[in-house]
């Protein structure tokens, strides 16, 4: 009989830890791309708020938002990498022991392996819920401001989302008392699969708030290509936004890993490290668009739609964007309330405007 673990469940076969370590390859490629991306995010947010602890008067109006996004990018990034950490050790320390020559039964040698790690294990489950949170948390900030933006009932539309969200994470706390300390459950609640109707809910929210995006990014594909032209179309809402903002990248890994839940529960050792890579890689890669202004905030479509009219400067002077993600060190920043900068319609590189803050300590 196979050794079981603290929890009592069954230590993983020779099989399952094969695909345990196919998983961890897998995800180690992924983190090389979180890595580059991480990097990139903390080098412009860095930017954005030295800017506005230097007086630049729009900078400040975004400064908290800009250190709550920092907070989470490096929170995410910090997730990824103690699971990447932690699989690590294992493949290292299974590794270690195949070379000298473990002895006995290879399943009681991994399931000892695994038990004198459960501990941290139990922290990666944590872990995993906490990158499912963080990225599920960002698409519904996104989506939620495509509805905000020239829309009816916003509220109506994202009162759905919302609720499922709140499903998602008290199923979602009851799976890792299932897993960590099943005996504080009562039998009704402990036969139940949590982590399987904790994950179904978590991907039919990606495929709702994915449908919820797509549809007001189409939306205003249309409204900007017949009020204004091409050439914003091709910049704030192109099929690679739609991508992108849509979180489609993950429902693919989403969905798969329902299927290895449901069906075949050996393949999960496969599957589960890799999508919390990817939801970590698609949190970063929303955050990177939003501060170097390639994803949309609050007003954007009416700074779009009223670029090119002809108004008072003191209209524009007095106008504010007070959602995170409008990036002023866009053309459209002319219009912002940066009374610091000067106003022209080009671009700017965020280094120049470095320079031009520190003067000659640069």
């Amino acid at each position: 009989m196979a050794a079981t673990l603290a929890n009592g469940a069954p230590g993983p076969s020779l099989n399952q830890f094969r695909h345990y370590i196919y998983g961890f390859m897998l995800q180690a490629l992924v983190y090389g791309i979180n890595v580059v991306l991480f990097l990139m995010c903390i080098w412009v947010l860095g930017i954005h708020i030295f800017k506005a602890l230097h007086c630049h008067r729009f900078h400040k109006l975004h400064l908290f938002q800009n250190y709550v996004l920092l907070l989470f990018v490096i929170g995410m990034f910090a997730f990824s990498s103690l699971i990447l950490g932690h699989q690590g050790i294992i493949a290292g320390n299974a590794w270690a022991g195949f070379l000298e020559g473990h002895g006995g039964n290879t399943t009681d040698f991994l399931s000892k392996l695994f038990q004198d790690w459960f501990s941290l294990q139990t922290a990666c489950n944590v872990v995993f819920r906490l990158i499912n949170w963080g990225t599920v948390g960002i698409i519904l900030w996104r989506c939620t401001i495509y509805w905000k933006v020239q829309s009816i009932f916003p509220s109506e539309v994202m009162a759905l989302p919302y609720f499922v969200f709140a499903s998602c994470v008290v199923t979602g706390l009851l799976s890792v008392i299932q897993e960590s300390s099943p005996r504080s459950l009562s039998s009704a609640v402990r036969n139940r699969n949590w982590e399987l109707i904790s994950w179904s809910i978590s991907t039919a929210l990606y495929y709702l708030l994915s449908l919820l995006v797509v549809i007001r990014l189409v939306y205003h594909r249309r409204v900007l290509k017949k009020q204004v032209g091409d050439d914003k179309v091709a910049q704030f809402a192109s099929y690679l936004t739609i991508f992108n903002e849509s979180g489609a990248l993950v429902l693919v890994f989403a969905t798969i890993r329902l299927i290895v839940l449901a069906r075949s529960p050996d393949l999960l050792y496969l599957f589960q490290t890799p999508t919390a890579q990817i939801q970590v890689t698609l949190s970063l890669i929303l955050v990177q668009r939003v501060t170097v202004g390639k994803a949309w905030s609050g007003k954007i479509i009416d700074c779009i739609l009223h670029q090119d009219q002809k108004q008072p400067e003191e209209t524009h002077k007095h106008e504010e964007v007070s959602t995170m993600g409008f990036n002023p060190n866009t053309e459209l920043s002319s219009t912002q309330n940066d009374y610091a900068s000067e106003r022209t319609n080009k671009e700017h590189d965020l280094t120049v405007e470095l320079r031009q803050v520190m003067g000659d300590k640069v």
